[in-house]
């Protein structure tokens, strides 16, 4: 009870003021563990919300084509988005996006310290408070990939608009937590944080177009067969 509580105090800390927080206050190791729990089920449901609109919005489409001659081709245009629902692997698309999301994370801890190392960098680092800095880091983007869920209710745009906030406010964050934990002013910690970025969205846009790949195929079986 004292480990949620003092969590909760964080959280509730970090939004307040975000970089005073990460400067002052420690984050408990096991409630790290939890609240990076939460990132992928965040990014999953996210992930959920778009895929059920893009279904509607490719049934509506295909139904309303040809002045509504398509209705003739997609007579029950709900029993085929239910079927291209349900023909997704919905635990195999978990796993996917907690490979994605831990693929994500375990680059932005670690190329850092590669790149420092590299340039014999003396500094001290002591990766149990990288890694709960790190967490803190990806709090607003848990936050945010949940407003996109319901967001993805309202309208695609209102979707993608949030989860490009969810998608830059850590590198920002990423910028003082490195600055912060290496002490190497201003231009070095912007080159390795680019260098980071550049190196994490190659590596997980592969991931994320394998995912998206393998999803566009289940769902056109659902809808054809």
């Amino acid at each position: 009870m004292i480990e949620i509580k003092s969590t909760q105090e964080y959280v509730i800390s970090f939004f307040k003021a975000p970089v005073t927080t990460l400067q002052n206050h420690d984050l408990d190791f096991n409630g790290a563990l939890i609240l990076l729990g939460l990132l992928p089920f965040s990014v999953f449901l996210a992930v959920w919300s778009l895929l059920n609109r893009l279904i509607g919005t490719m049934v509506a489409t295909v139904t309303s084509s040809f002045g509504g001659l398509g209705s003739f081709l997609m007579p029950n245009a709900a029993n085929v988005r239910a079927e291209m629902m349900s023909s997704i692997n919905w635990g195999g698309l978990f796993f996917s996006v907690l490979l994605v999301v831990a693929t994500w994370f375990a680059l932005m801890m670690f190329i850092p310290v590669l790149i420092t190392k590299l340039m014999k960098n003396e500094e001290v680092i002591y990766i149990k408070e990288l890694f709960t800095q790190l967490v803190a880091m990806t709090l607003p983007m848990t936050v945010l990939f949940l407003m996109a869920t319901v967001l993805g209710f309202i309208g695609l745009p209102l979707w993608i608009l949030t989860v490009i906030v969810a998608v830059i406010t850590p590198i920002l964050l990423h910028l003082f937590v490195v600055g912060m934990a290496w002490n190497l002013g201003s231009d070095k910690t912007t080159y390795i944080v680019l260098a980071t970025q550049v190196v994490a969205m190659i590596v997980v846009g592969l991931l994320a177009i394998h995912l998206f790949t393998n999803v566009g195929g289940s769902m056109l079986d659902g809808m054809f067969w």
